[in-house]
């Protein structure tokens, strides 16, 4: 159960973060229904596999959870740290089939304290622009 709750968010939320904007929510909707749909196949498959073959259908489930490990060393690219903006530009820059094998790709970038301090001011920043904005459109239109 705890492989299973650590891989979850994976469908939902990687495939969102690999896809360029354009078709981020198509590909989003299709993680969402993959992941129901191996849902459905578990829950269909399993009882007819343990009725057949009983606790060795335990085996079958061991490979190909086992499967995903040669996948996401292969084919994975590590998104922690990066920006939606520079994880498009590493799928632009370097196109490849086995993203994961590039030492670039695999790297988990750590943010210091700093540098997320920096990052909070920047969106208070453009928050209060945003703000003085939305209110000088409102008193513009009030005015009319």
């Amino acid at each position: 159960m705890l492989d299973y709750n650590a891989i979850l968010p994976v469908s939902w939320s990687y495939s969102a973060e690999i896809q360029p904007l354009r078709v981020r929510n198509k590909s989003t909707a299709v993680g969402v229904f993959s992941h129901w749909m191996s849902n459905f196949v578990v829950v269909m498959v399993t009882p007819i596999g343990l009725s057949s073959i009983g606790g060795n259908y335990f085996w079958i489930w061991a490979i190909v959870c086992a499967s995903f490990v040669p996948l996401t060393y292969f084919f994975g690219v590590e998104t922690s740290g990066r920006t939606l903006e520079q994880i498009d530009t590493m799928f632009i820059d370097n196109p490849r089939v086995c993203m994961g094998l590039d030492k670039e790709h695999s790297k988990v970038i750590r943010a210091t304290a700093a540098d997320e301090e920096n990052r909070y001011r920047a969106f208070a920043k453009l928050d209060e622009k945003d703000g003085a904005s939305q209110v000088e459109v409102v008193e513009t239109t009030m005015k009319v």
